[in-house]
């Protein structure tokens, strides 16, 4: 599969958006928003929910420092 491919790009934006949703969530509540991005990644990585299947665009992008 290619890294680039729509499926990773939906994949990455429906990650980005719930983190963002869980960070404002936590952030009301007075909590650090960095634990809105690591529930949101727990929760559609692939030992949770298993929706984002496909890794390899998140590791390209760990490795830049995104």
């Amino acid at each position: 599969m290619d890294v680039f491919s729509t499926q990773s790009l939906e994949n990455l934006l429906l990650l980005t958006a719930l983190g963002a949703l869980f960070g404002f969530v936590l952030a009301r509540l007075k909590l650090p928003v960095v634990s809105g991005l690591l529930i949101a990644g727990a929760f559609l990585g692939p030992k949770g929910l298993a929706v984002v299947k496909n890794t390899e665009l998140i590791q390209v992008l760990s490795k830049v420092g995104v």
